[in-house]
């Protein structure tokens, strides 16, 4: 009695796997045991084997009746007094046939084209026109895509080793997916050859290269998780030691340890004296520093002159002496603790020596006396004015509205 032979656990593939997982494995064990390849004594008993395999669960027909006889057969190997199948889900027909499948052997013609020359090919009831661009495509990559119809999608396949061409048909609007020839055929179907076409051999040049450079990548960012992993416990590590030998330090000379925390104590200790000290003399020493470099000219012998216009003028007069510093001077009258008129004067006008500078004021009430003040300004609002100088003077109280006018004399010492 012949031997039952498992043809899924030949492949290497589950009981449920769909045609492409079969034809993958099919032709990755053609890879390592064709003849053409292997040249081991038991690896063309092998290959003979895969083939075999191959050529029943490819047929959903062969499978079907092949399924009964393993679940017969995985019967038997549990026990005659069991009647529990054994547990393995039946693939469906959509799983099994997303792309189209040869039912049959399939029809192919040997026929040498010749390049640059157009054909009309007859395969079973179908007739295919190649432009010359398809016959040299055809030629070259053992492969052609083209359309019969908006429906329908053909490829045709041309061994490039016995010269055998065939076809392939495919319902656009039913199946999506776009397939290759080793999908359909991983081995020539006339002379069994495994590189019998150069497009797909292309094809699956980029997808190994694909998955390198995926396999690469993970492994790179897995390296350099555990240099980081090994940095950060190499820091760990140090920094336990560095704890390790202070606390070693504090236990065999405690009093270098004493001496250096109180030294570190006392550098805090004045560091927070110097900031307290900062906030609280700030802002005079900065108001300090402020006055001494914008350095007001010098203003002396304010006094009144008699009056010489008339009743209702007074005259000011003062020494000047400039400075690097530019500024107003700023001239106020008060009366009874109130001011009656306020007048800046531009010292960018004034040059040292004696000069007269007019101002006037109009009240409407009298007043006996009062005082004139002169302040330094050494900006043009005035936020930070200092006092020059002050003098009184008097007026006469016989005339209800009367005009205030300054006149300012400036004169330059000169020894």
């Amino acid at each position: 009695m012949e031997s039952f032979v498992d043809y899924y656990a030949l492949l290497h593939v589950s009981l449920d796997a769909s045609s492409e997982d079969i034809t993958k494995a099919f032709r990755a064990g053609a890879l390592k045991f064709h003849p053409d390849r292997n040249k081991s004594q038991d690896a063309s008993t092998q290959f003979i084997k895969i083939r075999q395999a191959y050529d029943v669960l490819k047929d959903p027909q062969k499978r079907e009746d092949y399924d009964r006889l393993y679940r017969r057969h995985k019967q038997k190997s549990i026990g005659a007094g069991s009647d529990k199948e054994p547990s393995f889900r039946q693939p469906t027909g959509a799983a099994r046939n997303v792309s189209p499948r040869p039912t049959r052997d399939p029809v192919y013609i040997i026929l040498h084209f010749t390049k640059g020359q157009a054909a009309h090919v007859v395969l079973g009831n179908t007739t295919y026109h190649l432009s010359t661009d398809k016959v040299d495509t055809l030629m070259q990559d053992g492969m052609v895509r083209g359309h019969l119809s908006e429906q329908i999608e053909y490829l045709l396949m041309y061994c490039i080793h016995c010269h055998a061409l065939f076809a392939s048909q495919r319902d656009c609007t039913r199946i999506g997916i776009l397939y290759f020839p080793y999908d359909l055929y991983p081995l020539c179907p006339h002379c069994d050859a495994l590189n019998w076409c150069p497009a797909n051999e292309k094809h699956e040049k980029r997808q190994r290269e694909a998955e390198a450079k995926r396999v690469r990548d993970a492994q790179k960012k897995l390296d350099d998780w555990k240099k980081q992993q090994s940095e950060e416990g190499e820091a760990e590590r140090r920094a336990a030691t560095q704890r390790r030998e202070e606390r070693y330090r504090q236990v065999s000379e405690p009093g270098e340890w004493q001496r250096q925390r109180r030294r570190r104590n006392l550098i805090g200790f004045w560091i927070v004296v110097g900031g307290i000290i900062a906030l609280a003399l700030g802002p005079p020493l900065f108001g300090a520093l402020t006055r001494a470099l914008t350095n007001p000219p010098s203003i002396t012998n304010l006094h009144t002159i008699t009056p010489v216009l008339s009743k209702s003028v007074i005259e000011i007069g003062f020494d000047y002496q400039p400075s690097n510093t530019q500024g107003d001077i700023k001239v106020q009258f008060f009366t009874a603790g109130e001011i009656i008129d306020s007048q800046t004067l531009d010292t960018k006008e004034m040059t040292p020596g004696s000069q007269t500078v007019s101002t006037t004021a109009f009240l409407d009430t009298s007043y006996a006396d009062g005082t004139v003040t002169l302040y330094w300004c050494p900006n043009y609002n005035c936020t930070n004015q200092q006092e020059m100088g002050t003098t009184d003077f008097s007026l006469p109280t016989d005339d209800s509205t009367f005009q205030v006018a300054c006149r300012l004399e400036m004169e330059q010492s000169t020894g």
